[in-house]
């Protein structure tokens, strides 16, 4: 029991994990939150992207922090302790980001960007 033995090493729950990066890259894209704020809804853009293997978050005009896999969709920061998960749909396509905050979860919904609707044709996501 870690109670009475002074050599047995806790586990940290904060230590990243290995993910491939093909889990990674299913996080990857643009999520929108509406939230209440002064009894306003008001929506706030987050950008997830992945640089060197690294899952990179941006919310508003924050700059990216960068997260660490805790499983394959939960992740969290370092320094403040912040988490995130990504829920997929029943296709088993990302949807949704949840951040906890406090008592009550904040769901940002997934949104497609495309490089230019106007033009016919296959788009892609940015």
């Amino acid at each position: 029991m870690y109670f009475f033995d002074q050599t047995a090493k806790i586990p940290t729950l904060n230590q990243p994990i290995l993910v491939s990066v093909v889990s990674l890259r299913a996080n990857v894209g643009y999520y929108r939150l509406s939230a209440e704020v002064n009894g306003k809804i008001q929506d706030q853009e987050l950008h997830v992207k992945l640089e060197n293997n690294q899952l990179l978050v941006k919310i508003g005009g924050l700059p990216y922090i960068p997260v660490y896999p805790r499983s394959e969709s939960i992740f969290f920061t370092k320094g403040p302790e912040a988490y995130i998960e990504f829920k997929k749909n029943t296709s088993g396509v990302v949807d949704k980001m949840l951040l906890p905050q406090g008592t009550q979860t904040l769901t940002a919904t997934r949104i497609f960007k495309t490089v230019n609707s106007s033009v016919p044709g296959p788009q892609k996501e940015l």
